[in-house]
C-alpha cells in the first residue's frame, strides 16, 4: 500500500490528497522552526506536493508548473470544512475522492518519488529540486507502484489485475527527438548554403574561360583592343564579385534570422508539450483478480504480485510470462508482500485471514506462519464487533465478515540477516502488534494499545516507529522500542509537525475497504426452500377447498 515512505534524506507522509515531505537531514533533537512566506523552497524542511499539480484545469497554469509545492500555512481550511459537512450529510466519503493518493514510492537512490492517485494517474518528482518530471495517465485505478533498482522504470499494478511499465522520466525521449530534429534541420541549412557557394564559384570559372577565349580573339585584332577589353573585363568581374558578396551576406543574415525564430518557436512548443507528453504503457503481466500489492527484488530479476484470490505469484522480470512459483497458503486476500531488507531471499506476506507467513518465494515454500488472533486481546476487538452487529441487523444486504479482523499493513525493520522486527496493524483494532523474526521462527514481543486505529506504520532510519492517527490529538506519533515496549518520543520533530499540520489529515486514505474485499457468501438453497414451502402450502389449501385452484399454465 505504501502511505508512508522513508528514504535516506526525506520522509513522505500521505495526508488525504497531499503528500507531506519532511527533510531528514539533521532532524534528530532539532526543533521545527516556522516556515516564513519569504523562505526559499530549496532550504525549507517541510514541503507539500498537492493534487493541483495534476488537476486538468491547472495543467496550463504557470503558477503550478513553477511552484510544484506549497507551504503548509497555505492549506485551504474551508475545503476541509466542506468535506466534513458533506460526510456528515450523507455525502461521499474521502475514500472515494478522486484526488486521494493510493501509494507513494521512492527510488532506492532517493532521487525520485512516484505518487499514484485514484484519479488514474501517476506523478514522478525529482527529489533534488522537487520539480515534477512527468505525469503518466493510467487506464484503471492504481493499487500499488514500484520502481526498479536502476531508477529507469515505474511499475504500476491496477485494480483489473494488470501490471504496466512506464519510463520513470517519461518526457525525456520526446526531448531527445526534438533536439535531433533541430540538429538535422541545421545540417540541412548548412548544405543549402554550401550548394549556393559552389554554384557561384562555377559561374566565376565559366566567366573566366569565356574571357580567355575572347582574349585570344582580341590578340589577333591588335594590342589596343586587347588592352581595352582586359580593362572592361576586369571592371565587370570586380563589380560582379562585389554584387555576389553583398547578395550572399544578405541571404545569410535572412537565413540566420529565420532559423533563430523558427528554433525559438520549436523550443517554446517543446516546453509546452513537455508537461503532457503521453507515454504508451507496456503490459508486463496480468492476474484474473484485483492486484493489491507488488514488490521487485533488488537485482530486478523477479517481480512478486499478490491478488484478491489468495495467490502470490513470483515471475521473472522483465519477461514476466515466465512464472517461477506460486506461494499458496493464505485463505483470504493477500494485502501486502515485502522482501526482508537484509535478506532478499525471504518474503513476508499478510492476509485478510489474520495471518503472517514467511516464504522462500523462489521455491514457493512456507517457512513459518503466525496467526495474530492468538496474540490479540479480546477487549481490543470492540470496534470490529460493533460493525459485525450492525451487519447482522441489516435486512437489505448482509456482508460476509469473518470472526476475526484481517491484517491491514505491516512494516519490517532488519537488525541483521536473520533477525527482524515486524510492526502489524489489524483492521479496526486500536493497537500495534510487534513480532520478532528469528528465521525461520516468529515470536510476539508486545501488543501496544492506542487511542484509535493507526492508519499506517513505518520504521524511520534512526530506528523509531512512526504511525499516523486521524482522530488522535497527535496526528503523527513516533515511538521507540525500549525493553520490549513501545515508548512515545514526545520531542520528535515529526510529532510537532503533525500538530501544526493537523488540517491536512482530514479523511486520510488508509487502503481499500476490507468489507468489499471479502468474498460474499449467498445462501441460495434457503431461499429456494422458502419458496417451495410456500408453493406446497398453496397447493394443499386448494385441494382442501380453502382457496380457488388456479391454472399453472397452458397444459395444466
Amino acid at each position: 500500500m505504501g502511505l508512508i515512505e522513508v528514504a535516506q534524506n526525506f520522509t513522505a507522509i500521505v495526508c488525504g490528497s497531499d503528500v507531506l515531505i519532511y527533510n531528514n537531514r539533521n532532524s534528530k533533537n532539532q526543533k521545527l522552526d516556522p516556515v516564513s512566506d519569504n523562505e526559499n523552497h530549496e532550504n525549507s524542511k517541510v514541503k507539500i506536493l498537492n493534487q493541483d499539480s495534476i488537476d486538468e484545469k491547472h495543467k496550463n497554469s504557470k503558477t503550478q508548473i513553477n511552484d510544484p509545492f506549497r507551504k503548509y500555512e497555505s492549506f485551504n481550511v474551508s475545503e476541509n470544512q466542506k468535506a466534513k459537512e458533506g460526510n456528515s450529510n450523507g455525502g461521499s466519503s474521502n475514500k472515494t475522492n478522486l484526488y486521494s493518493i493510493v501509494s507513494v514510492k521512492a527510488s532506492r537512490d532517493g532521487q525520485y518519488l512516484a505518487i499514484a492517485f485514484e484519479e488514474k494517474s501517476a506523478v514522478v518528482w525529482c527529489t533534488k529540486t522537487w520539480t515534477r518530471l512527468c505525469i503518466h495517465r493510467l487506464v484503471k485505478r492504481p493499487m500499488a507502484i514500484a520502481i526498479t533498482s536502476d531508477s529507469s522504470t515505474l511499475l504500476v499494478a491496477d485494480k483489473s489485475g494488470d501490471v504496466y511499465s512506464f519510463p520513470l522520466k517519461g518526457s525525456q525521449p520526446k526531448d531527445k527527438q526534438d533536439r535531433l530534429s533541430e540538429q538535422e534541420k541545421n545540417e540541412g541549412k548548412g548544405e543549402e548554403n554550401q550548394e549556393e557557394n559552389n554554384e557561384g564559384e562555377r559561374e566565376k570559372y565559366q566567366e573566366k574561360n569565356n574571357g580567355e577565349r575572347e582574349k585570344d580573339r582580341e590578340e589577333n585584332n591588335g594590342e589596343r583592343e586587347k588592352d581595352q577589353e582586359e580593362n572592361n573585363r576586369g571592371e565587370r568581374e570586380k563589380d560582379q564579385e562585389e554584387n555576389n558578396k553583398r547578395g550572399r551576406e544578405k541571404d545569410q543574415e535572412e537565413n540566420n534570422k529565420g532559423g533563430r525564430e523558427k528554433d525559438q518557436e520549436e523550443n517554446n512548443k517543446g516546453e509546452k508539450e513537455k508537461e503532457v507528453t503521453p507515454v504508451t504503457p507496456k503490459p508486463i503481466l496480468g492476474h484474473l483478480s484485483m492486484l493489491l500489492d507488488m514488490a521487485i527484488t533488488e537485482d530486478d530479476k523477479y517481480i512478486i504480485t499478490c491478488d484478491r484470490d489468495e495467490k502470490i505469484r513470483v515471475s521473472h522480470y522483465p519477461n514476466s510470462y515466465n512464472i517461477v512459483s506460486f506461494c499458496l497458503g493464505h485463505k483470504e486476500f493477500v494485502t501486502q508482500v515485502e522482501l526482508l531488507p537484509q535478506n532478499n531471499n525471504l518474503l513476508l506476506s499478510c492476509s485478510g485471514d489474520g495471518t503472517l507467513i514467511l516464504w522462500d518465494y523462489l521455491q514457493g515454500e512456507c517457512l513459518a506462519e503466525l496467526d495474530t488472533r492468538e496474540y490479540t486481546p479480546c477487549d481490543l476487538l470492540h470496534m470490529y464487533e460493533e460493525d459485525r452487529k450492525q451487519n447482522e441487523k441489516s435486512e437489505s444486504f448482509k456482508k460476509f465478515l469473518p470472526d476475526f479482523p484481517g491484517v491491514k499493513h505491516f512494516a519490517v525493520r532488519s537488525i541483521n540477516a536473520t533477525q527482524h522486527i515486524v510492526a502489524v496493524v489489524l483492521d479496526r483494532v486500536p493497537a500495534i502488534l510487534l513480532f520478532q523474526i528469528d528465521v525461520p521462527n516468529m515470536t510476539p514481543i508486545v501488543v501496544k494499545e492506542l487511542e484509535d486505529q493507526p492508519g499506517e506504520v513505518a520504521w524511520l532510519q534512526s530506528g523509531e516507529l512512526i504511525h499516523v492517527h486521524e482522530f488522535s490529538r497527535d496526528i503523527i506519533t513516533v515511538s521507540e522500542l525500549q525493553n520490549n515496549d513501545l515508548k512515545p518520543v514526545a520531542e520528535h520533530p515529526l510529532v510537532s509537525l503533525g500538530r501544526r499540520c493537523a488540517g491536512l489529515f482530514n479523511g486520510v486514505y488508509d487502503g481499500p475497504d476490507f468489507d468489499v474485499l471479502y468474498k460474499q457468501q449467498y445462501d441460495n438453497v434457503a431461499d429456494y426452500m422458502k419458496k417451495k414451502q410456500k408453493r406446497l402450502a398453496v397447493e394443499k389449501a386448494a385441494q382442501d377447498g380453502i382457496i380457488v385452484p388456479f391454472k399453472k399454465g397452458r397444459w395444466s
